[in-house]
């Protein structure tokens, strides 16, 4: 996704109640972090292709908290990208409050159909529990309506435009991939 954008530097660090150095995210050249586990030199783009780590493993809720308010106060510009936000709606609002004009978030508006055969694509038709995967989906919508409804920053997409359209909104906050850090 935005590891396209240059080669970056991997941050490690002691997080998620683990002793050793985990990957928690990556610098990209004009100051962006792209938080969560991916393996940069893929692309996201590319039908099947790529990796996506993000942060929806990253437990307890607090801990993701404290790594993503550390990055905004060393670093201009963060993404990242969690299912999680969905569940824990309150606390994001809150986030979003001591960053203010910083945060927009966005919600995935893609059909439940699309992602389950997205997901079946990738995992080579293993089953998967379509009925929980829908009632996700719907906590995800109300979660997306909620932040909207508070005023906060939004940008809907499919996952047909997730890419151009979330490259688009830091280019608008002034990121510029160009410049070093």
């Amino acid at each position: 996704m935005l590891q396209d954008y240059g080669p970056g530097t991997e941050v490690r660090r002691p997080a998620f109640r683990s002793k050793s150095n985990k990957l928690v995210g990556h610098i990209l050249p004009g100051d962006l972090v792209l938080a969560g586990r991916y393996r940069l030199g893929t692309s996201m783009r590319v039908e099947g292709a790529g990796y996506s780590g993000g942060v929806d493993g990253f437990y307890p809720m607090d801990e993701l908290q404290w790594l993503i308010e550390d990055f905004a106060n060393e670093h201009k510009h963060v993404f990242f990208e969690s299912l999680l936000i969905s569940g824990t709606t309150q606390r994001w609002l809150d986030f979003a409050k001591k960053y203010p004009g910083q945060v927009t978030f966005g919600v995935l508006t893609t059909p439940p159909e699309v992602c389950i055969q997205r997901i079946l694509a990738r995992n080579g038709g293993r089953p998967i529990d379509e009925h929980n995967l829908r009632v996700f989906h719907r906590a995800v919508q109300r979660s997306g309506k909620k932040l909207g409804a508070a005023g906060e920053r939004m940008i809907w997409f499919d996952t047909a435009d997730a890419y151009p359209r979330t490259v688009d909104a830091f280019l608008r906050a002034g990121w510029d991939p160009t410049r070093g850090n």
